[in-house]
């Protein structure tokens, strides 16, 4: 990694708990931040902490400049990503080895 890429580890807290992690590697020239892994702990899944501890994560890279987010989804993921606003990126069926999609983040960040 150079200086304009950085690995950042963030533990996922509700209520005070420790429900998950999430890793993203974060390309500041290219403003891109790749989620590299995302997981809610199996005994806090079903409660909606996915999509509430993913948008705070969002907001906290939208406020650092970043304007693209990827990951790479398995099928059985894919749905939850996209109901994030994800979309699959165009790839040749042959090069892909899981689902790769990204989202542009867009707007500004929500104030205080």
């Amino acid at each position: 990694m150079n200086e304009q890429t950085q690995y950042d580890r963030y533990d996922l807290i509700s209520d005070g708990c420790l429900v998950g992690e999430a890793k993203v590697y974060c390309d500041k020239r290219s403003k891109t931040a790749h989620l590299a892994w995302f997981e809610i702990y199996l005994p806090f899944r079903g409660r909606g902490l996915g999509k509430e501890k993913y948008l705070e994560l969002e907001e906290g890279l939208r406020e650092r400049g970043f304007e693209y987010i990827t990951l790479d989804s398995s099928e059985q993921t894919a749905g939850f990503w996209k109901s994030l606003g994800f979309s699959d990126l165009n790839m040749d069926e042959a090069q892909k080895l899981s689902n790769p999609m990204i989202k542009k983040l867009v707007g500004k960040p929500r104030s205080g």
